[in-house]
Parts: structure tokens; C-alpha cells; sequence
């Protein structure tokens, strides 16, 4: 019996210091890579994301799907399901629709050999 109680206290703090892990990440994050572009993605608390790119005058591009946050020891991580590149490579395809991409001190890190063009920073 106590072993049960224990392993439930255990379930519930885990899941509560997850939550409040997520609730640390829900927020806009940009890209300022392009200065004439608007561009970011915007975690929700609903587990849904929306990534926006326009640039100049063109028509906007808009995806939106849903998305997970991994922590391990190691590495916290976003997985984005139904993810699509717009801006650097100029790309709308399916980039094979889950994309892992590492947080770190509130910036998402999409590819480590292209910093500055593929992060988005957490807006304050």
C-alpha cells in the first residue's frame, strides 16, 4: 500500500513539474534573420502551434499543427508535428512532417550549423 501511494506521488509530481516546464515555453518566438519578413511561431498551452512567414508585400504563409515538449537530462526539446519551412530555403514542403528541435534558454534551435538563420528567440 505504501509503495502505491509513493509511486502516485511520484506520477503527479513529474507530471506537475512537466506542466510547469511547458507553461515556461507557451509564447511567441521569433526569427529576425530576414529584417523586411514577419516571422514566428507561436506555442500555445492547447499543445497547437502556428509558424507565420510573410515578407514584404507577398502573401503569407501559415502551418499549424500540433506540438510536444521532450525534457530529458541531457537536452529539452519541441517535437513539431506537420512542420513546414518557410523563409531560409524558402521551402513550404513537409520537411518530413516531425521536426525535433532543441530549446535552449528560451531560444528554438532548428539547425545547429545555421544559427542565426534558422533560430526563432522567445518574445518577452
Amino acid at each position: 500500500m505504501k509503495v502505491r501511494i509513493l509511486l502516485s506521488l511520484t506520477v503527479i509530481l513529474l507530471f506537475a513539474c512537466n506542466n510547469e516546464k511547458k507553461d515556461n515555453v507557451i509564447g511567441r518566438y521569433v526569427n529576425t534573420y530576414e529584417s523586411e519578413a514577419k516571422h514566428y511561431v507561436e506555442l500555445e498551452a492547447d499543445s497547437t502551434f502556428l509558424h507565420y512567414y510573410r515578407k514584404n508585400n507577398e502573401t503569407a504563409k501559415e502551418n499549424k499543427g500540433n506540438w510536444k515538449l521532450l525534457i530529458a537530462p541531457e537536452k529539452t526539446e519541441i517535437v513539431f508535428r506537420t512542420w513546414k519551412t518557410f523563409g531560409y530555403g524558402d521551402s513550404s514542403d513537409c520537411n518530413g512532417c516531425i521536426r525535433y528541435v532543441k530549446l535552449k534558454k528560451g531560444e528554438m534551435i532548428f539547425d545547429s550549423d545555421l544559427p542565426k538563420e534558422m533560430n526563432f528567440k522567445k518574445e518577452e
